[in-house]
C-alpha cells in the first residue's frame, strides 16, 4: 500500500497530521453502508477530515470526499416487492442472493461527503462516537516507509479519547532502532509481460 494522505488535527492553535481515522468508528457504530471512492492510491479511505480539539473535546470540523450511501428506506420499500417475488418463484439460493445484491446496488446513491450531508449540521460536530488513541507524529522524519502510516518521526502526540472526551495527552520521542530500520515494504507485483485488450 502507498503511504497515505493524512487527516488534519488542530490542537492548541497548531496544525498536526493524524495517523488515525476516527470517522471510521462513526461509520461502524451507526451501521452506515457507505462505499467510499478512493481518488488515488494515497487516499484509499476516500475522504479527508479536518479535526479540532477544543476544551478537551474532539470535533470533526470538515470532511470531504465522494462515495455512495445506501438509502435504507428505498431498500426496505423495494425489498417487500422482491420478497413477494421470491416467495412466488422460489429461485435457487444463488439466484435469490443475486437478486438481493442487485436490489442493494440499486439503492446506493451518490453522496458528496460533508458535515451538512452526513450530520445535517452547518458547523463542527462533537465526535462522541470515537474512543481510542489518535496519533500525531511530527518533527524530523527518521525513517520513511512507503506504506500506510508506518513512517517514523522524531516526536508524537498521543491523545487518549473516550466518547469524544480527551482523557490524557502524551508526548513521546522516537528513535530509530534496529528493528524499525529493518522494515522494508513489500515490492509491488511485477506487471504481466502481455495485456489482454
Amino acid at each position: 500500500m502507498t503511504a497515505q494522505v493524512r487527516e488534519i488535527l488542530i490542537y492548541k492553535w497548531k496544525r498536526f497530521s493524524m495517523v488515525s481515522e476516527p470517522f471510521s468508528q462513526y461509520i461502524k457504530k451507526n451501521n452506515i453502508e457507505l462505499r467510499l471512492h478512493a481518488p488515488h492510491s494515497a487516499l484509499r479511505r476516500g475522504y479527508i477530515g479536518k479535526w479540532e480539539i477544543k476544551k478537551n473535546k474532539l470535533f470533526l470540523k470538515n470532511i470531504s470526499g465522494k462515495g455512495e450511501i445506501k438509502n435504507q428506506n428505498k431498500f426496505n420499500h423495494k425489498y417487500l416487492d422482491l420478497k413477494i417475488l421470491i416467495e412466488e418463484t422460489k429461485p435457487p439460493p444463488s439466484i435469490k442472493a443475486s437478486m438481493i445484491k442487485t436490489l442493494e446496488n440499486e439503492c446506493f446513491e451518490e453522496i458528496e461527503l460533508s458535515i451538512k450531508n452526513l450530520f445535517n449540521s452547518e458547523t463542527k460536530v462533537f465526535a462522541d462516537w470515537y474512543s481510542g488513541t489518535i496519533r500525531c507524529p511530527y518533527g524530523k522524519l527518521i525513517h520513511y516507509v512507503h506504506t500506510g502510516y508506518e513512517s517514523l518521526y522524531s516526536k508524537e502526540l498521543l491523545f487518549n479519547i473516550k466518547e469524544g472526551i480527551i482523557i490524557d495527552v502524551k508526548k513521546i520521542k522516537n528513535e530509530l532502532t534496529e528493528q524499525s530500520s529493518k522494515h522494508t515494504p513489500t515490492p509491488p507485483p511485477k506487471p504481466p509481460d502481455t495485456f489482454r485488450i
